[in-house]
């Protein structure tokens, strides 16, 4: 898949370090309200497994308040630590994503 407009709009690519897929992944930011933001695009096919399991992720989140207050908490955590090195993001966010995910497989086995 062609990602090259996105790297027109300033984003850029990066190794995703957790994922076991191959998909595309392109990461930017945006300043809004005098704080920056940072925006990463996964790119997958409707249906695909990484498509399914990204809806699954977002339907717990909001099902669980708790969960996205957990998640969002770990993910300005992370970005206070070292917003720069996908391996320091993505460990300080692995406890609450494994918390999400085991309540993804409960939710499936229902």
């Amino acid at each position: 898949m062609n990602i090259d407009p996105f790297e027109k709009l300033g984003f850029h690519r990066r190794p995703v370090w957790v994922d076991k897929d191959e998909k595309p992944y392109v990461c930017g930011s945006v300043r809004h309200g005098g704080r920056v933001f940072n925006v990463n695009i996964h790119i997958c096919h409707r249906g695909d497994p990484v498509h399914k399991d990204s809806l699954a992720f977002m339907d717990i989140l909001e099902q669980r308040p708790d969960l996205r207050q957990r998640y969002e908490e770990a993910k300005d955590r992370a970005h206070t630590i070292d917003a720069a090195n996908p391996e320091i993001y993505n460990r300080e966010k692995e406890a609450v994503i494994r918390e999400i995910h085991a309540q993804i497989d409960l939710a499936q086995r229902a």
